[in-house]
Order: C-alpha cells, then structure tokens, then sequence
C-alpha cells in the first residue's frame, strides 16, 4: 500500500525497487516449464540455494493439495540456508518448508492464497505430525528411564573414560605438534645463524683480503719511491764525479797546449 513505479503490486520486489536475484531466477525456470525429474533433482542438489529455489518454485506453480506431498519428506531436514539479503538469519530446510505450507508471504512477498478447506487439512496434517513427534520423544525418554541404574552408570563411567583418554590422546598429540614445531623453528634458526656466521666470515675474509692488498701496494710503492730515490742519488754522484773528471782532464789539455808555459819552462831558453 502507498508503493508506486517497481513497487506498486509487483511480487518479489522490496521497498528499494530492486529485483532480488532468486526472484529472477525464478522468473527464469516459469518460463522453461520444468518437468517432474528436473524439479526433483533440484530439491536433492547438494547445494542449498538450489534446494530453496526449487521449494519457491513448487510453491508457486504447483497446486495447493500436492503441497503436503512435495513437502512432508523435508520437514525434518536439518541442512542450513540463509535466504535473507544480506545473510546474518539461517533456517533449516525443514523449517523453510513447514513456513511456505503454513505462511501467506515470504519475507513481505505474497503467496498464491491456498484455499481455506486445503490450508485446514494441512493445519490438521502438520498438529498429527507434532503430537507423533512429541509421543515418539516422550517412549524413548520412557525407555531411557526404564533402564537399570547401574547400567546407566557403567555407561556414565565408560564414557568419562573414553573423554580422558581422548583428552589425553589430544594433549599429546599437540605436545608431540608442540615438539615438532619448536623442533623446526631450532633448525631454521640455526640454519640462519649458520649462514649469517658464514656471510659474516666470507665479509671478513674479503675483508682481511683487501686490507693485505692494500699494505702490499703500500709496501711496493713505498719500497719503489725508495729505489727511484736512491738511483737518482746514485746519478746524482755519478754525474757529479763524471763532470769532475772531465773538469780534470780539460784542465790538463789546457796545460799540455799552452805555447808559453814551454818558452817558460824550456831550460835552453834561460841559457841563451
């Protein structure tokens, strides 16, 4: 009431004007007329959604006195589904059947009206099956009470041990998983602090070996300026020496040809 445009009477549209997408789905199957088979294969599918599909479909084209038919085997279907948009509200299949036979609309989207001598005998059906329900849970509680006390007790007692043992079963197994894993976490560390100790040496090798490189240049550069220094020293006083005797033999030239020192120093000259 008060809705236009999407809204204004349209089934399986919500107050926002958006189509849901099982709704299109829906529309979908109406118009390939499933066969019998293909309906029942949807209803057994391992897959949830299909299964509640399939429920809508058969409430919507089926006739309102197979409903129980189609139905009945389901009630007790424990498998979850979550139909409401945006999830956060699951139901069972069981309960989703018993609310498409006994409910007039599906989340605010109208139902198919069931005429009211059908919908009685489904209302009928559904008391008989709960009273069978609550009868059958009533004899087996029955029964259980019945039973001998130390009976019960031994099967109390058994049970307590088979927990223990369990419990134990489960410590040790995840001591042994403890175990295990600091095992694994030991090596992968010690395998860590194996490779750094080997970068660590290879640095220092490399290290070290740069550094004996370095002196050894220093060395034979230092001893190489040392030998240049003493072979210029050495031609130094060799020229020295060289330029000395040359001065020497010059010196001597020059006496032995000079004219005036032998009129000097001739004896036969003085005697004349």
């Amino acid at each position: 009431a008060g809705q236009t445009g999407m809204c204004g009477g349209v089934r399986g549209v919500g107050a926002g004007g958006v189509v849901s997408s099982a709704y299109c789905l829906l529309y979908k199957l109406f118009t390939l007329k499933l066969t019998r088979n293909q309906v029942n294969s949807m209803i057994n599918h391992k897959h949830c959604y299909v299964r509640g599909l399939a429920f809508l479909y058969l409430r919507y084209t089926q006739h309102p006195s197979t409903f129980w038919d189609w139905l009945d085997p389901y009630l007790d279907d424990e498998e979850e589904i979550d139909p409401r948009a945006g999830g956060g509200r699951p139901i069972t299949i069981g309960e989703m059947c018993e609310q498409l036979l006994t409910r007039l609309d599906w989340y605010t989207t109208l139902f198919p009206r069931i005429p009211v001598v059908i919908m009685k005998e489904i209302e009928k059906k559904m008391e008989d099956r709960k009273a069978a329900i609550a009868e059958a849970n009533r004899a087996e509680y029955d029964q259980q009470a019945s039973e001998p006390r130390d009976n019960r007790y031994d099967d109390r007692r058994e049970g307590s041990y088979r927990r223990e043992d369990d419990r134990r079963e489960g410590s040790l197994r995840r001591d042994e998983d403890a175990g295990s894993l600091r095992r694994d976490e030991d090596r992968r560390a010690g395998s860590l602090r194996r490779d750094e100790d080997r970068r660590a040496g290879s640095l220092r090798r490399d290290e070290d070996r740069r550094a004996g490189s370095l002196r050894r240049d220093e060395t034979r550069s230092r001893e190489g300026s040392f030998r240049r220094d003493d072979r210029a020293d050495r031609d130094r006083r060799d020229d020295r020496s060289d330029s000395r005797r040359d001065d020497r033999s010059d010196s001597r030239r020059d006496d032995r040809s000079d004219p005036r020192r032998d009129d000097r120093t001739d004896p036969r000259r003085d005697d004349r």
